[in-house]
């Protein structure tokens, strides 16, 4: 049995990558949108739930009549420090794990401060991009 790793890249790559990605960079600043965090749009959260809850539903059969109040205010009372995105999870979770016509969210799914896992996916994730770096 063999070893196999990744072929190096040369030097040309290596220094032509990060320039492309600085111009595309750019190009997309060119009409700048400012789009406030989730956090700042409390409001919207309602319409966003009920939006996830409606797609992923649909796409694992299932139904929902109602959403648990409790449920709406822990979700416009969190931070969403992952935003859109975490908050799209965290439904989607709900809706995989849920038996129940009523939607409701677990509120030990939230992370609260600072904790052990989010500094160790940062770190993974740090890792992960001096990986990539080392390999431009």
């Amino acid at each position: 049995m063999g070893l196999i790793s990744p072929e190096p890249l040369s030097l040309t790559m290596r220094r032509a990558a990060p320039l492309d990605f600085q111009d595309f960079l750019y190009r997309l600043n060119v009409v700048p949108i400012a789009i406030p965090s989730l956090r700042e749009r409390a409001a919207d959260i309602p319409i966003l739930v009920e939006y996830f809850i409606a797609r992923f539903g649909k796409k694992m059969g299932k139904e929902f009549q109602a959403i648990e109040k409790r449920t709406l205010k822990i979700l416009q009372e969190y931070d969403w420090p992952g935003n859109v995105r975490e908050l799209q999870n965290v439904i989607e979770r709900a809706v995989t794990l849920s038996d129940s016509e009523v939607f409701t969210v677990d509120e030990a799914w939230l992370k609260r401060g600072p904790s052990e896992d989010r500094n160790s996916s940062q770190m993974q994730c740090y890792m992960s991009w001096r990986w990539y770096s080392a390999c431009l």
